[in-house]
């Protein structure tokens, strides 16, 4: 990925000329996109449509990545995609596995949203206790 030093917005690698302001030789490389804390800012910019383009399936894509990688709070994002099929099919099992691994990891809305999830059985077994 790379970044407009001007108007701060993502650009695919092989970009010569912003996509967002149209100015030539002002990209150069963003945050490491390697990294899972990378991923999810990333994910965070397309999600909200903050220097990129607001792309539900991209956000999703690198929410995914930064989570595989172990990244509480991405983690807790995919899983908020799934439940609500944002960039992903919807998908209330695959929504409370991740939202599960989040809340092991002390992520707090993670831990409500799961419990929330037990109680009235929405991608687990219902659980009212």
């Amino acid at each position: 990925m790379m970044i407009c030093k001007r108007c701060g917005s993502l650009n695919q690698d092989w970009a010569d000329t912003c996509v967002e302001c149209g100015e030539e030789g002002e990209l150069e490389p963003a945050i490491d996109p390697d990294r899972p804390d990378a991923k999810y800012e990333i994910g965070l910019r397309y999600y909200r449509g903050e220097g990129a383009p607001c792309i539900a399936e991209e956000a999703a894509r690198w929410f995914r990545e930064a989570a595989e990688q172990g990244h509480s709070k991405a983690q807790f994002s995919i899983a908020l995609c799934y439940h609500d099929g944002i960039g992903v099919a919807h998908d209330s099992a695959k929504a409370v596995r991740w939202c599960r691994r989040a809340a092991e990891q002390g992520v707090v809305y993670a831990q409500f949203f799961l419990g929330c999830c037990y109680h009235v059985g929405r991608g687990a077994e219902r659980n009212e206790s």
